[in-house]
C-alpha cells in the first residue's frame, strides 16, 4: 500500500498523536491536516469512505489496547506505532494484537523504528480466489 497515496484519496483527515513524540506528524508530512489531543474530539461521519483517522501511538497503547475501545465505529484508521523496538518477538505481538482488530500490517515507514498499520473497511475481507461464478455457479460441471 502506497501511504502517501491512500491518505492523498480522502477528503477528511484528521490526526491524533497520542505519542510522546512531536516531530512524528512532520516527519510523517502529517503536519498540515487536522490534529486533535483525544479521540474524544473526533467527529466521525458513519459509512464515509472519504474520511480517515491517522493515529499516531506508543507501544504502550496498543497493549493496553483501551484505544480499540473508542474507535471500534471508524471505518477508515492508519495507525503508526513508534518504538516498537528491534526485538521480532515485539513485533510479532503488535501484529497479532492488530490483526486481531481487523488491522494489516504494510511494514516500517522509510527505514524508521515507526510501524504502519492500516484498517478499512472496505478492504477488510480479501475475496478468495475460488469465490466466483466461474467455479460454483457453473451448471455443466455439476455432473462431473
Amino acid at each position: 500500500m502506497d501511504i502517501t497515496k491512500h491518505i492523498k484519496n480522502k477528503k477528511n483527515i484528521t490526526v491524533c498523536n497520542l505519542s510522546k513524540n512531536s516531530h512524528i506528524p512532520s516527519l510523517l508530512g502529517l503536519d498540515s491536516y487536522e490534529n486533535i489531543e483525544s479521540l474524544d474530539n473526533y467527529h466521525n461521519t458513519v459509512f464515509c469512505d472519504d474520511d480517515l483517522l491517522i493515529l499516531l501511538l506508543d507501544k504502550k497503547h496498543v497493549v493496553s489496547q483501551d484505544i480499540f475501545k473508542k474507535n471500534y465505529s471508524i471505518n477508515n484508521i492508519l495507525i503508526f506505532i513508534n518504538d516498537i523496538g528491534q526485538n521480532e518477538d515485539n513485533l510479532i505481538e503488535y501484529k497479532n494484537i492488530l490483526s486481531s482488530y481487523g488491522y494489516k500490517y504494510f511494514g516500517n515507514v522509510r527505514n524508521e523504528n515507526i510501524h504502519f498499520f492500516a484498517y478499512d473497511i472496505a478492504e477488510y475481507k480479501d475475496n478468495p480466489d475460488w469465490l466466483n461464478n466461474s467455479n460454483w455457479a457453473n451448471p455443466e460441471l455439476w455432473e462431473k
